[in-house]
């Protein structure tokens, strides 16, 4: 990164600051942890100061949804059943 993009960065309000490719990283892991990435990206899809993180965020709980409402679709359709699920896990 050059002197100019980093001043110009630092100028920016703490609001638009970029995240770091490590904060994605982290975010991402936090995210997919369940229940407790469920709450979190719900907590920062609406609170979160930072714009980026916020829709980060608002990305994330739009993937869970779709993963949420698939996995139900399929149990409904009678796709999938718990004991070919359960049969995965025991292999």
């Amino acid at each position: 990164m050059t002197n100019a993009e980093r001043r110009h960065i630092n100028a920016l309000p703490k609001s638009l600051k970029p995240i770091s490719t490590i904060g994605y990283i982290l975010y991402t892991l936090l995210y997919v942890l369940g229940p407790i990435g469920i709450i979190a990206s719900l907590v920062h899809s609406f609170t979160a100061k930072n714009l980026n993180l916020r829709k980060f965020a608002r990305a994330a709980l739009i993937l869970w949804i779709v993963v949420v409402g698939a996995v139900v679709a399929l149990f409904a359709l009678k796709v999938v059943t718990v004991d070919q699920i359960k049969n995965l896990f025991n292999k």
